[in-house]
């Protein structure tokens, strides 16, 4: 976390015109003040390794002192986030929590936990993270998570966080979305991170669940959103093409069409609940965070996998953030070996 403040209400670029004297500011601000009755001043602060400097000292020519009565100073703040699909490798929990605390991001987002590596996971991450829920603890019986169900997700913060009800996604699977109240410099976010079950193996569960969040971030866009995870979609991008959905072929004449039918059910549908969470949501002011910075000549994945003699590779993990949240940087952390086929995502932003 690094906090850092915006001068420019007090000092403009016509600094001689408005303080022409020494002066006095007297700033009322939650986290500190500055103090009265110095006619020379140099203050230095230091927040997180950010230091801040103010001019020394400014003159007039009649020698006199002149006060602002009050100003204030807008906090900017900077934190990190990654997300990550460990794979269910739980041999390999320690070396997965050891990358984390290289990257030491402020928020950590973990799909593909299981109930055999939650306790070991909380463990690992506690020792540099004060707040952790994962989505096994809101889950109303337990005994329903094995085989295709088995996976949940854990969310720890270095800001204090309150799980929200798992009831407000309308999902078939209630623990594949984990979401959370974050409160940042008392502002509160809403982070979520889900793992969208993948439809070769689940069919329109995948459908549903995409459907079920895209409505519950419409729903509350006007409240910062942050969303996370493994999203198994989009097939394919490309700079001509854009997004491709898995309901989409490329013809002979290599134009992109929706398939009437996919897996049973409607093509358009299919297409539309994986198209309205990867692109279209950014009509609604929630914005794809690696997108927002690099267009489709910029290809990227965060899933390889190898389909006989060739080696695929996917896009498939996501942050989605309110456009109220600035994206400072994005970027997949690749070649992590054994210890999972996906790459985590750090992303930055400015609150």
């Amino acid at each position: 976390m690094i906090l850092i403040f915006d001068l420019s209400q007090i000092f403009s670029n016509d600094v001689t015109s408005k303080f022409r004297n020494p002066f006095l500011i007297a700033c009322e601000s939650n986290m500190w003040s500055i103090p009265r009755n110095i006619p020379t001043f140099s203050l230095n602060i230091w927040l997180n390794g950010i230091l801040i400097l103010l001019p020394r000292k400014l003159r007039s020519s009649a020698g006199t002192t002149q006060r602002v009565a009050s100003c204030e100073l807008t906090p900017i703040m900077k934190f990190s986030c990654l997300t990550w699909n460990t794979a269910k490798r739980v041999k390999y929990a320690y070396d997965q929590a050891k990358l984390i605390e290289e990257f030491n991001p402020d928020i950590v987002a973990l799909q593909e936990i299981i109930l055999s590596s939650e306790k070991k996971f909380k463990k690992l991450l506690s020792k540099n993270y004060k707040h952790i829920v994962s989505s096994f603890e809101l889950a109303p019986d337990l005994s329903l998570l094995t085989n295709k169900r088995m996976f949940g997700q854990i969310i720890a913060s270095n800001f204090p966080l309150k799980p929200e009800d798992p009831n407000n996604f309308d999902v078939p699977w209630k623990e594949r979305v984990l979401s959370t109240k974050i409160s940042i410099n008392g502002s509160e976010i809403y982070f979520h991170t889900t793992h969208i079950p993948p439809g070769s193996q689940n069919g329109w569960i995948k459908i549903e669940s995409l459907e079920g969040i895209y409505k519950r971030l419409i729903e509350t866009k006007n409240k910062l959103n942050i969303l996370c995870g493994d999203f198994n979609a989009p097939k394919e991008e490309s700079l001509s093409k854009g997004m491709i959905t898995f309901a989409q072929r490329i013809n002979a004449k290599g134009e992109v069409k929706i398939k009437s039918s996919f897996r049973g059910g409607d093509g358009a549908r299919w297409d539309r609940g994986e198209r309205n969470i990867i692109v279209k949501m950014k009509e609604h002011g929630i914005e794809d965070s690696f997108r927002s910075l690099y267009s489709y000549k910029t290809q990227e994945y965060s899933w390889r996998f190898r389909r006989k003699d060739k080696i695929l590779k996917r896009r498939f993990d996501h942050f989605f953030v309110t456009n109220k949240l600035k994206v400072i940087s994005a970027k997949y952390l690749h070649n992590q070996k054994k210890i999972s086929d996906h790459s985590p995502l750090l992303v930055e932003y400015k609150l």
